[in-house]
């Protein structure tokens, strides 16, 4: 199924890569995927005795993780597809301010949940989502607990709509399958293996003990290294690139398309300055919002229900700061070099700049 296009839409490019793709992707990847986690989650429950119809198993892993899948964990979570999208778009908009603020929002709420879960944990030990917390906490009002449930689905569904069409609007824009057909595919390979598993799916994979016993990984942990070796690939060749070459070729391409991105309320107008009244706008606006959606998300409180007691603070910390890096680092380089690259006959809607065109909006793979 191809995508319609508008005759006069000349700055949307061909796909680069054919429809095949696309559904392999999110059909054939997906499937296989899921048929593994379903594999080593029945292996698990054999080799160890592990029983995920056990509600503390399914929901909260036994309250056993460590320090480190926590925080792989905290990663994963966090680095949804429009993250990925964004941080380098609001770089594309604002100027290298955008990225460090996008990368910054998350990781004050990312520290300050290791305190919110350290609390909840110490007051409901035995809780498994938050709406437990709600009810234990404000029982003699009915109707708040109701009003919780209803807040609390609302904000799960814009969740996973905006991470779902963020992924599907890439895969639609480098393989050209109909977006309707990659916003339906993509999801059931996750389904599949997190009703089959639960919360320890979304935690195991592989693993060893010390004492040559398994232990569980988190296929959060296996998300997070395939996204972190992807952002490494996807940075290091755009700085390798011929007409970029390095950091001093970034910067230099950046310098030259100034005169045209020029940013009102950054100082001297610069796309390479801190001072940037948009981008602070935007970091306040990201920060309030992203407050909201870890309160109201019982898979944030899951995760640190999840931990052992000792694991919370430092996980979250150390996963706050790791999460940092990523869209800071792939949303500066990324978004520098679409700046600097859209006048190149290489880019993708040359001589059309990025702004005038639909694919202002997903950047990183116009790039």
């Amino acid at each position: 199924m191809s995508i319609p296009r508008r005759s006069d839409d000349e700055a949307v490019p061909l796909p680069p890569l054919p429809e095949g793709v696309g559904y392999a992707v999110v059909a054939a990847v997906g499937l296989v995927f899921a048929l593994g986690m379903i594999g080593i989650t029945r292996l698990l429950k054999r080799a160890l005795n592990e029983d995920n119809t056990n509600v503390e198993t399914f929901m909260v892993a036994d309250r056993s993780v460590g320090t480190g899948l926590i925080a792989s964990a905290v990663v994963s979570s966090w680095l949804w597809s429009t993250a990925l999208l964004s941080c380098v778009l609001v770089t594309y908009l604002y100027g290298v301010s955008g990225g460090f603020w996008y990368a910054a929002g998350c990781l004050i709420v990312i520290v300050f949940f290791a305190y919110l879960g350290v609390v909840c944990k110490k007051r409901i030990p035995e809780a498994h989502t938050v709406l437990e917390i709600v009810r234990i906490r404000y029982g003699e009002h009915e109707w708040l607990y109701l009003f919780s449930i209803v807040i609390d689905v609302i904000n799960n569904l814009f969740n996973t709509i905006n991470m779902i069409l963020g992924a599907a609007a890439v895969i639609t824009s480098l393989t050209g399958i109909h977006i309707m057909a990659s916003t339906f595919l993509l999801p059931v390979g996750v389904v599949l293996y997190t009703l089959v598993g639960g919360i320890k799916a979304t935690f195991v994979l592989f693993a060893l003990l010390e004492t040559h016993s398994w232990r569980q990984f988190l296929t959060d942990y296996i998300h997070t290294f395939v996204i972190t070796i992807l952002c490494c690939y996807l940075t290091t060749k755009t700085l390798l690139h011929h007409d970029v070459g390095s950091i001093d070729g970034l910067y230099d391409l950046v310098v030259k398309a100034q005169p045209s991105h020029e940013v009102d309320g950054n100082y001297q107008r610069s796309l390479l300055t801190m001072s940037s009244q948009q981008g602070i706008f935007f970091a306040i606006i990201l920060l309030v919002s992203n407050f909201g959606a870890v309160i109201m998300d019982t898979s944030y409180f899951i995760k640190a229900f999840a931990a052992s007691p000792k694991a919370v603070v430092p996980g979250y910390v150390v996963g706050g700061f790791a999460y940092f890096s990523i869209p800071w680092c792939l949303g500066t380089i990324m978004g520098l070099a679409a700046l600097g690259l859209e006048s190149s006959p290489t880019f993708p809607t040359y001589p059309h700049v990025s702004s005038s065109s639909p694919l202002t909006n997903v950047v990183l793979p116009t790039c």
